[in-house]
């Protein structure tokens, strides 16, 4: 019989205690954890997934009981065989867990989702989300365990991913799933709460000096070559003290649009993009991986002890307690946050946001919010891209769609 059973569970990670709401299931569940930033609901699953004592030097009290086949997926994709198209990837996942079932279920994905045609490193990273779900739907687990299922996904993919867990809800499966927003419609949830000596600071202020104005001035037509394909640019012309929000489906190529801008892909036709650029991806997952999370800081500050100090003091007062924990420990919004805090400290003439604020809770984005508000009132240009959503209320919003 499938169970999860937790019962005054409290984990302990360095100074901080992650407690999550006491939990009982034997029956096909959709089960919720709600909490903020930081609070430790990735901790949580790799907990229940058993994987949390192998990489982290974690204690765990009360009584913990997981009993069923269980597949963790996490917020960041796996790393997957990237030449292979989404179809050969699921193709081979059924061949490793070979049934009728499966077979039926691949051929019915197929029909309704057009994306596995592409090979996995033209997918974004909603494509490539929703791929780690379809591949955990072949295998077909008694306990599914998905960090922030609907994060970063537009309106179709989350329609996909409440399909495909009604589905494996099918075959008696119990879910758990961590989110760091919001409830959901039709899922139980349930809460998890962490106890740190570090609190998040009411007031922070932050005083970046950009030294160099930056401009970015592409007309629309302008576009970038990806294979057969061209990701064609909306009319964008943006001064110091400017910005937007690109808005557009999984797969649209607003990445794509993000590094061309950065600079590490060609734009073709006529674009001028002025100053130091400062780049937050969608996919933190392969970056600084095995780094301390100060060095990482220290990495984007360069050789500037004053953008040191000042973004270990800011992302402090947000309530982030680095000790000599590795990048690769953090949640996601952490991660981003960490990226995000010393290249606005720095001075970047240019901030892109690839996936804008997702991941980090409510009360940290609107504290992030009033930081770039500041930096863009001293000159700085900030561009983001979100599927839909919760753009920045200080951006002008542009609705970007592909041929």
């Amino acid at each position: 019989m499938t169970k999860l059973l937790l019962e005054n569970v409290t984990i302990e990670l360095g100074e901080k205690k992650i407690v999550p709401e006491n939990l009982f299931v034997t029956n096909p569940s959709k089960i919720l954890y709600v909490g903020k930033t930081g609070s430790g609901k990735t901790v949580l699953l790799k907990t229940l997934a058993g994987i949390m004592k192998d990489i982290h030097e974690a204690r765990i009290h009360g009584t913990l009981v997981v009993e069923g086949r269980t597949q963790y997926i996490p917020q960041e994709p796996w790393p997957l065989n990237l030449g292979n198209t989404g179809y050969e990837e699921l193709l081979i996942t059924t061949r490793l867990y070979k049934n009728k079932t499966q077979d039926r279920l691949l051929k019915s994905l197929l029909k309704t989702n057009d994306f596995l045609k592409k090979k996995i490193k033209e997918m974004s990273y909603g494509e490539k989300r929703v791929l780690d779900i379809l591949k955990t739907a072949i295998i077909s687990p008694e306990i599914l365990l998905i960090d922030e299922p609907y994060e970063s996904l537009d309106k179709s993919n989350k329609e996909k991913v409440t399909n495909i867990i009604e589905k494996i809800l099918t075959v008696k499966t119990a879910i758990v799933v961590a989110t760091s927003k919001k409830p959901l419609d039709r899922w139980k949830t349930y809460t998890i709460k962490s106890y740190s000596p570090i609190k998040l600071s009411k007031d922070i202020d932050v005083d970046p000096i950009i030294n160099q104005l930056g401009k970015v001035v592409i007309q629309e037509g302008a576009y970038i070559r990806r294979g057969k394909k061209q990701i064609k640019y909306p009319d964008i012309d943006l001064r110091p003290g400017e910005g937007i929000t690109i808005i557009g489906p999984n797969g649209a190529g607003k990445t794509t649009l993000m590094l061309g801008i950065a600079g590490a892909l060609k734009i073709h036709g006529e674009h001028i993009i002025s100053g130091n650029i400062g780049y937050v991806p969608d996919d933190v997952s392969m970056i600084f991986s095995w780094l301390r999370a100060i060095d990482v800081i220290k990495e984007l500050c360069g050789n500037n002890e004053v953008c040191f100090d000042e973004s270990l003091r800011i992302i402090e007062e947000l309530g982030i307690q680095l000790n000599d924990r590795y990048f690769y420990e953090l949640s996601d919004g952490e991660k981003r946050l960490l990226l995000l805090i010393p290249q606005i400290v720095a001075g970047r003439s240019i901030l892109l946001i690839d996936g804008g604020l997702e991941y980090i809770d409510q009360i940290r984005a609107r504290a992030i919010e009033k930081i770039i508000n500041e930096y863009m009132s001293l000159g700085g240009i900030v561009i983001t891209s979100l599927p839909i959503g919760d753009e920045l209320d200080v951006l002008e919003r542009i609705v970007f769609t592909t041929d």
